[in-house]
């Protein structure tokens, strides 16, 4: 509820003896970005229940607004025209007969309804005006029937004793001709004791304001628009894409009904407007792939597929027939597990995940070698045990591997099957798919050659949020994997987006209330990290996977996967809020996400502030995951 306006509301009508309101804007608001977009809502309820006719989900918005600019066109003897005719119309260019016509715009009515719900800021004026004493009518410029607006008021808490709607008596606001009749029509001789309020600055202030009525111009959605497209990267457009105008439509409805006066954005809010619609799209994805591969089995890799793994233990999230299970492996665990050989390449890979740790610490919690063991070895021999490990440090710590292979070759055997121990009971050799963040397979790379080499790898369907041109190399040893964001080879534009800070706030969206999987003990029982620095980055996951999952469900209740499934819409538009986020943040947001610690690597890695504050202006980080957050929230003009 703004504050503001219904101070200057209650100001206005302690001097007004009646108040009418507009409806649409007004007193009501529908949870799509503009009303053109009711009829993409419309079309997919029908296509979804006459699938003869699928060709109507691309062109019906089109026809529906071409039907209804006829209708005003042949309209000569009226200043407004009906429901009725806009449906004559467009019998002339829909392949319908006179019921399926009928149905149709019986199913707009209907809609029109489930989409509506009020203004907290009007209602809560209109209540007030209602307890002391006042007159109070509705005037709505509006095609729809009168019935059907006095449901939608009554519907969203008003009382549409006096409506008075342009359809019915076939003169607008614009022209005054409304106003004069319905003021004629509730007996008022003094218009200088009308306060009216609206949204539209022509037909509601100007108009009213030339017969002598007090106008207030309610020009909230409009502001709101502003300020959510600003945070959301979308447009509230009638050329907006279905998927954009529901996206926005919902971001809207819960500003507008949850504020409560100037606020600070929270996380949960950055879950709803920026996170929601990426994975709304990500998930209506994951539900058609998976209804095509049909699996016998789903496995939710931890961390980042708990989200999935809670939404479809809540009913929320469906995968048919699967049976699907949440599986505790990282890269941290699975990738020592999977070596057969010690290739530079993949030792490289290990050092990254240690750097800044000692040489010692490397050996003796990622190895598990005990100093027994180091010392079977011969270590330190050429190393210092306290020495960070860095990339210089890569050549000698090579050697030492290679010198003493078999001792790592054997270690990496006892991961593999203490890992082996805990992934034989869920593992067949029947059609699986894994669901995973991404990025390049490894994952499942690692998982195969750790412990399912007896399973045939077209079996196995990786589905991942997004892969990058790396995956190819996996794809082309044979492993079936698919990214939904990005596939191997699309625009540089995205892949900039990922590598400044994408991959991090992603992972923000995904992770779990448990730590990362550090490998698994001598009964096949997985090990956990359960570190304090890890809870305070698990309790900010949660707040904005708590915004996630109210988007998803206020999707699903204003449409239903069956509706949604027809066309799920193309990964950009659902991206469109998140891209915006990563690549040109408020400072708002990175004050808020910014000191969030991330492990890039997971495990015992050091975690870093994804965009921390320098107190030094000139100072940089050691590293810094997410740079335009950085840059905003220290005052630079570029991304270093």
């Amino acid at each position: 509820m703004d504050m503001d306006y219904l101070a200057a509301l209650q100001k206005l009508a302690d001097q007004a003896g009646i108040v009418t309101f507009d409806v649409f804007d007004t007193c009501i608001h529908r949870c799509v970005a503009r009303p053109v977009h009711v009829f993409d809502l419309v079309a997919r309820k029908w296509c979804a229940g006459e699938p003869d006719h699928l060709a109507l989900l691309g062109r019906f918005r089109t026809e529906r607004m071409h039907a209804e600019a006829a209708a005003r066109r042949a309209c000569k003897d009226r200043e407004d025209i009906t429901l009725a005719a806009i449906y004559e119309q467009l019998g002339r260019s829909l392949p319908l007969g006179e019921a399926q016509l009928q149905a149709l715009c019986a199913l707009e009515l209907r809609t029109e309804l489930e989409l509506c719900y009020p203004s907290p800021t009007i209602k809560a004026f209109y209540d007030s005006c209602v307890a002391s004493g006042k007159r109070i009518a509705f005037i709505s410029d509006m095609y729809l029937p009168h019935a059907q607006i006095a449901q939608m008021l009554a519907h969203c808490g008003f009382d549409p004793q006096h409506l008075f709607v342009s359809s019915e008596v076939g003169l607008c606001k614009g022209s005054g001709g409304l106003f004069r009749h319905a003021l004629q029509e509730l007996g008022v001789v003094d218009l200088t004791s009308v306060l009216h309020i609206g949204d539209n600055e022509h037909a509601d202030v100007r108009a009213a304001r030339k017969m002598g009525v007090t106008a207030f111009h309610f020009d909230h959605v409009q502001k709101l628009d502003v300020d959510l497209a600003s945070r959301s990267g979308m447009a509230a457009r009638d050329d907006a894409t279905f998927t954009a105008a529901l996206a926005f439509g919902l971001m809207r409805r819960r500003h507008i009904e949850n504020a409560s006066g100037p606020s600070r954005r929270q996380l949960v809010d950055v879950g709803y407007d920026t996170f929601g619609p990426a994975m709304a799209g990500w998930f209506l994805w994951l539900q058609r792939r998976i209804a095509e591969i049909a699996p016998r089995k789903v496995l939710l890799f931890a961390r980042d597929a708990r989200l999935v793994n809670r939404l479809v233990a809540e009913g929320a999230l469906s995968f048919g027939d699967a049976q699907v299970e949440y599986v505790y492996v990282s890269r941290y665990a699975l990738s020592f597990a999977a070596i057969r050989v010690l290739e530079a390449r993949v030792l490289e890979i290990l050092f990254r995940r240690f750097q800044g740790q000692t040489v010692r610490q490397f050996l003796e919690l990622w190895f598990e070698f005990s100093p027994e063991r180091l010392q079977e070895t011969g270590f330190p021999r050429g190393l210092d045990p306290q020495e960070p490990i860095a990339k210089a440090l890569y050549p000698a710590l090579t050697h030492f591997i290679h010198e003493n292979q078999s001792h790592f070759l054997s270690a990496a055997r006892e991961h593999r099957d203490r890992a082996g121990l805990y992934l034989a009971t869920m593992l067949k050799d029947e059609t699986t798919v894994l669901v995973d963040v991404g990025w390049n397979g490894n994952m499942q790379s690692d998982w195969h050659n750790a412990v399912v080499t007896a399973i045939r790898r077209d079996h196995v369907e990786g589905l991942y949020f997004a892969l990058l041109p790396s995956a190819e190399m996996m794809i082309k040893r044979g492993h079936r994997m698919e990214g939904w964001y990005w596939q191997p080879y699309k625009l540089r534009e995205e892949f900039d987006m990922l590598r400044n800070g994408g991959f991090e706030l992603l992972e923000l969206a995904l992770s779990a209330d448990h730590g990362t999987t550090l490998g698994y003990d001598a009964q096949g029982r997985p090990v956990l990290d359960d570190t304090a620095e890890d809870r305070d980055y698990q309790v900010s996951c949660l707040n904005i996977q708590t915004g996630i999952t109210a988007f998803w469900k206020d999707l699903r209740a204003l449409c239903p996967d069956r509706e949604l499934a027809l066309q799920s819409g193309h990964p950009d538009e659902w991206m469109a809020p998140l891209c915006r986020l990563v690549m040109k943040p408020s400072a708002e947001e990175s004050e808020l996400i910014g000191d969030i610690r991330h492990s890039v690597e997971g495990g015992k890695a050091q975690p870093f502030a994804l965009a921390p504050k320098m107190a030094d202006p000139a100072a940089r980080p050691d590293r810094v995951l997410w740079r335009p957050g950085f840059a905003v929230r220290n005052g630079l003009f570029s991304i270093f």
